[in-house]
């Protein structure tokens, strides 16, 4: 039972309706069969990217060393991006405009994983790198405005828009000093919100 406050009489309706709206639009990230699959999910965030990047595009579609959308960004998805951002903060912050799409959560979640895809891209074109490590493990956003700014541009753009000026010189990623060889890369070990330990 909860304590008795006022304050969760007025709350917790809200908060249930909120979660039950979510976990509705959510269970298209867990569907692996039929149209609503996680082919879906792979195929408008591609689309999205697709849209304003066809270089990035192209190597993500055509490199055999990048797994499709949803190895990598199923997690995205399904945790609301609360690991992939640093503190609690930043969580409810993002949290903040996911809900404000009501209706429309997946579908923002969906361009979120665009546009965190687009904001790596230098770093996924830098031969340097590696794509997988960089997708699978990349480090947490300490600042997530540039991600959200993107996402309402990328959630008002239309099909039939121009592309939208990304701005990459911003990727999330911490400039460290080259390597040594034999040191471990940066993206070896995730760093994980504690919202959601492992």
């Amino acid at each position: 039972e909860y304590p008795e406050n006022p304050l969760f009489d007025s709350i917790l309706p809200v908060c249930f309706l909120l979660l039950e709206q979510t976990l509705e639009q959510l269970h298209l990230a867990y569907d692996a069969s039929g149209e609503q699959s996680l082919q879906r999910l792979s195929q408008s965030i591609l689309g999205k990217i697709h849209q304003n990047d066809v270089l990035l595009y192209k190597h993500l579609t055509t490199s055999p060393h990048i797994p499709p959308p949803p190895i990598y960004c199923t997690r995205w998805v399904r945790l609301l991006f609360s690991r992939e951002v640093v503190g609690f903060d930043n969580v409810f912050q993002l949290w903040d405009v996911f809900f404000g799409y009501e209706q429309n959560v997946m579908r923002a979640l969906e361009v979120t994983s665009a546009a965190r895809i687009l904001l790596l891209r230098d770093a996924l074109l830098n031969p340097e790198n590696s794509p997988l490590d960089l997708l699978m493990n990349v480090p947490p956003l300490q600042d997530t405005t540039p991600l959200t700014t993107l996402l309402k541009q990328l959630m008002d753009q239309k099909d039939s828009d121009q592309p939208i000026p990304i701005p990459t010189s911003y990727t999330g990623i911490p400039q460290t000093p080259a390597k040594m060889p034999g040191t471990p890369s940066i993206f070896a070990t995730p760093q994980h919100n504690p919202l959601f330990p492992v």
